[in-house]
């Protein structure tokens, strides 16, 4: 779909997420790695992965491809992907892609039996015109001061929490490793990532917890444990509070 607004809230979602830019400049955030993406680039997000994106005004298409329609050299490919971050399309291949994807986004708007069909029919073409160009790399030394240089604070913390999440993770704690108040940090990781601190690590263990959900037979005790909640009965009713749905029976519809 095309947008003219931020998604610059950390968050992230159990799909493969391929992020198209065709008109402007985003800064693109992924796991611990910013990139300043030009028009004609994409990324691809896995699943449980926390991004944002933010900039001026831009066009973008995503295409969502659950995992469970993947063969394994696809899921290899998107991981391949992943890893590198961003990368720029081929002019070669860029007219046609761009085409099928803004057909996409009209099939999306349209009512009927055959458009989930039809919408999975160009998300695998798509993947397969990504698989036969030569992808060349978005470096990130291409990355905005704003999300990145400018304030190492941020990212050590941001760094340090993507670590640590599986342990007691107190402002006091990132504070002192920061030299900073902690009004000072929440402020300044506030005006980076667009949510707090607490928010922040919420999300990771959030996210890591929906992983192992739908990847594992691990017990609701040792999920909580593995991602830092103080309970099974508390990551329950955060869980259910912030998805809708309690984390077995998440379980069950994955």
């Amino acid at each position: 779909m095309t947008t003219k607004f931020d998604m610059s809230e950390p968050h992230s979602h159990d799909y493969y997420e391929l992020y198209f830019l065709l008109e402007g400049k985003r800064e693109f955030f992924a796991r611990d790695k910013t990139f300043l993406l030009p028009s004609g680039s994409f990324c691809v997000v896995p699943p449980f992965c926390l991004h944002k994106t933010e900039g001026g005004a831009y066009e973008r298409v995503n295409v969502n491809i659950s995992e469970t329609l993947l063969k394994k050299e696809e899921i290899r490919f998107l991981n391949e992907c992943a890893k590198v971050g961003a990368l720029r399309l081929d002019e070669a291949y860029r007219p046609l892609l761009v085409s099928l994807l803004r057909e996409g986004v009209t099939v999306r708007a349209t009512k009927g039996s055959l458009r989930r069909d039809y919408e999975a029919s160009i998300a695998r073409t798509v993947l397969y015109l990504l698989q036969k160009q030569v992808l060349t790399p978005i470096s990130t030394a291409a990355a905005l001061p704003a999300l990145a240089a400018a304030d190492p604070v941020v990212w050590k913390t941001v760094f340090y929490i993507n670590e640590h999440y599986r342990e007691t993770i107190t402002l006091d704690l990132l504070s002192a490793k920061c030299f900073l108040s902690k009004v000072a940090l929440c402020a300044r990781f506030k005006k980076v990532m667009h949510c707090s601190i607490m928010q922040y690590l919420f999300q990771i263990r959030l996210s890591k917890a929906k992983e192992l959900l739908s990847s594992t037979e691990k017990s609701m005790e040792e999920i909580a444990c593995d991602c830092g909640f103080s309970s099974a009965n508390y990551f329950s009713l955060v869980f259910k509070k912030e998805v809708g749905l309690s984390p077995l029976y998440y379980k069950k519809t994955r």
